[in-house]
């Protein structure tokens, strides 16, 4: 009765990942804005062998016609959000799609930490501690570290310098006590009680 009920729950669960599939091609940009302000309310609830690589491709993309060509799906006067949705939703991407999607999410990520709008560029340094998270030291330390370096270069009183000073602890201590020590040779974090 239960493996019944499951397997009913299961094939309900693929015609509504169908039917959300089918908002991916749809002429309309406000109909895949939609998609990318709500992915990772779509993805929430779905078990990992349930989540859709065709959602996932069509997210990365999207990031990818942004930065890359200037597709916006909201009209020029909005254009602001359509960066801060990628960036917002980041996380529960890479949290839902685990550090195997990384690898397909890398260069998109790259763009967002790029992108020079205050909105997207402070979605994505608060996230920066659940994204290291996600993938780990190693990759944290070898990867993302240097990203988040070039925010520590900022004007000393700029906000995100501010804020990627505040949030630098609390990623460093996951990390190894080299890579702390150089931090805290290096950077005035004014936060040292942390580390």
């Amino acid at each position: 009765s239960i493996n019944k009920d499951y397997d009913k729950v299961s094939e309900y669960i693929k015609k509504i990942i169908s039917f959300i599939e089918k908002f991916i091609d749809d002429k309309k940009k406000k109909v895949r804005m939609f998609l990318i302000e709500k992915i990772g309310e779509i993805i929430k609830p779905l078990d990992k062998n349930e989540l859709s690589e065709k959602l996932l491709d069509f997210y990365i993309k999207t990031i990818n016609d942004y930065y890359e060509n200037g597709e916006n799906l909201i009209k020029s006067e909005n254009k602001s959000k359509n960066g801060f949705y990628f960036a917002y939703n980041f996380p529960a991407v890479l949290h839902y799609y685990s550090v195997d999607s990384w690898k397909k999410l890398k260069n998109a990520y790259i763009s967002l930490c790029n992108d020079e709008n205050i909105n997207v560029r402070s979605s994505i340094i608060s996230s920066f501690f659940e994204i290291s998270k996600i993938l780990g030291k190693e990759i944290t330390q070898k990867e993302l570290l240097p990203i988040y370096d070039k925010f520590l270069e900022y004007e000393e009183k700029s906000y995100t310098r501010i804020l990627s000073e505040k949030n630098l602890p609390k990623i460093l201590s996951t990390l190894d006590k080299e890579i702390i020590e150089k931090y805290k040779n290096n950077v005035n974090l004014g936060y040292n009680s942390v580390l």
